[in-house]
């Protein structure tokens, strides 16, 4: 059991638990070999001969990956390497980031303000173009307001590389489920990283900062988010957040590039629509002229255009306070709503027109979002994708999960699914927006309860 103050490597002398989960603590240290000792991060993984292998095979990739990142808003990686006292430890050393994670500072009852959401998705958006823009690209796949510091010099960093995934290390392998419930995508739960799937935690966060509430309790409507009744954003930026956590993949932006240069857009027409350019302002009235019934005086402009043997004489009177009409929108565009890139359609078929019950929603390119609980462990729940490849009268077939192939029957109101590889077998009613049935698998366990819900 390591404890405080004990001296690790002859170099890191521990001083505070920071955390633990699951045989991994994170310690804030000092780095001897400086005068003064410097601050570090420590992380350990104990590892035992009964331990999973999976957790230390992601605590390797976090310092590979670490090792090669260089960026002014990611801790620097500085140290690797293993111990023996009494169980055997995986450690490494990052640099110490002096501030306060988002989660800290929202269980403190602070509301971010709409600049200071602004700030933390530019800072947070422009780490992710780094990130993804390496060869190969690395997506984090864990962004949450924990995972996020604000730190002593205003800025936002980004932290605990845990779940990172370079895609290098993705082809032809098993994949393991990471991320936390309410800010990850749907896809990763079925092992899929993509880099809006950064994007999507991205946009939760926000949310969360903006409402106060984990997206995990909002309410949903066909797995998207609903909070804007629950914040005092510009519609704009609603819609941009709306994008950023579309449950389509297709829906949301491609990449971070993309996503920062629309709120960019946002912010400009924010500002522009807001600012009088200092040669169209009204001169403030002479405090020194008398007044009307105690109210400012008023300015008279006339105009006179000749037309033809007459005249017309146009006269406009308005106080000082009336409301001066912005410049032109800028060139190409005609409203200030045109200013936000619009959504795409998904890339998927559309669904048959007026069709109901199982075939609204089992179709060919259809994508449904499964949440499956255990009757006997009902605390243990699994998510999945089910992706429908082909539908042939009451049959069709297509992937779920893993990517494994099943198949079933559906008439108006019944579905069936089995799944050949585990021996299971599912089977429910169907409404226009849902399927809601019971499982079996005599490998897994004896039965269990699951819903479909549509995503596109």
């Amino acid at each position: 059991m390591l404890q405080a103050q004990q001296i690790l490597h002859d170099r890191y002398q521990l001083i505070q638990l920071l955390g633990q989960v699951l045989g991994r603590q994170t310690w804030q240290a000092v780095d001897l070999h400086h005068t003064p000792p410097v601050p570090v991060i420590v992380k350990v993984m104990a590892f035992a001969e009964q331990s999973n292998w999976e957790p230390i095979k992601l605590f390797e990739r976090e310092a590979k990956v670490l090792q090669h990142l260089q960026h002014p808003h990611i801790p620097h990686y500085q140290d690797f390497f293993s111990i023996e006292d009494h169980v055997f430890y995986f450690v490494m050393v990052q640099e110490f980031i002096a501030g306060t994670t988002l989660k800290d500072l929202l269980n403190q009852g602070h509301r971010f303000s709409q600049e200071q959401l602004d700030q933390i998705a530019t800072e947070v958006l422009e780490i992710l173009i780094y990130l993804h823009e390496l060869h190969p690209p690395v997506f984090h796949r864990d962004i949450k307001p924990s995972n996020l510091i604000w730190g002593e010099d205003q800025h936002v960093y980004l932290i605990d590389f845990g779940a990172v995934q370079d895609k290098a290390a993705t082809e032809g392998v098993t994949f393991t489920v990471v991320g936390t419930y309410g800010y990850a995508p749907i896809e990763q739960f079925g092992g899929r990283t993509v880099p809006s799937s950064d994007l999507y935690a991205l946009g939760a966060t926000l949310i969360h900062l903006a409402t106060g509430v984990s997206p995990a309790h909002l309410p949903q409507k066909q797995l998207c988010i609903q909070f804007a009744d629950k914040t005092k954003l510009s519609a704009n930026r609603v819609k941009w957040l709306e994008k950023l956590t579309a449950p389509d993949m297709a829906r949301r932006f491609s990449n971070a590039r993309d996503a920062l240069g629309s709120l960019e857009m946002i912010q400009e027409s924010s500002e522009y629509s807001l600012t009088v350019p200092q040669h169209l302002r009204l001169s403030q009235p002479d405090t020194n002229q008398s007044s009307v019934n105690g109210k400012n005086p008023v300015i008279a402009t006339v105009v006179i255009n000749v037309i033809g043997l007459g005249s017309v004489v146009w006269l406009v009177f308005y106080p000082t306070s009336f409301p001066i009409t912005p410049p032109p929108i800028k060139e190409g565009t005609s409203s200030v709503q045109e200013l936000e890139t619009p959504l795409p359609s998904p890339n998927v078929s559309p669904s048959p027109e007026r069709v109901h019950g199982c075939r609204a929603l089992i179709y060919p390119g259809s994508v449904l979002f499964n949440i499956h609980t255990w009757s006997d462990n009902p605390t243990v729940v699994w998510r999945y994708l089910l992706q429908v490849k082909t539908v042939s009268g009451n049959k069709w077939s297509g992937t779920f999960g893993d990517g494994l192939p099943v198949y079933g029957t559906i008439d108006d109101s019944q579905f069936t699914m089995k799944r050949d590889t585990w021996n299971q077998e599912w089977s429910g009613t169907c409404s226009d927006d849902d399927i809601t049935g019971t499982m079996s698998s005599p490998v897994a366990s004896p039965t269990g309860k699951f819903s479909f819900q549509r995503t596109n």
